[in-house]
């Protein structure tokens, strides 16, 4: 039996070939089983944002003007 390994400090990049966002600016993001919101930068047409925490999973929730 193995023991988990902790994802402390390790950046997971997920990246999508063509990703669909509405043509409207982000006005928040936020972490649905966290239930907090989260800093957001927007870099042309990408949107970045650091999960401080990951347990089993999380939903990352952008919400639009």
């Amino acid at each position: 039996v193995h023991k988990p390994v902790p994802l402390i400090y390790t950046v997971i990049q997920i990246f999508s070939a063509k990703p669909e966002f509405p043509e409207k600016p982000v006005k928040s993001v936020r972490l649905l089983k966290a239930d907090t919101t989260i800093d957001f930068t927007v870099d042309g047409d990408w949107i970045e944002v650091t999960v401080p925490r990951l347990d089993a999973y999380e939903v990352v929730v952008f919400e639009y003007e």
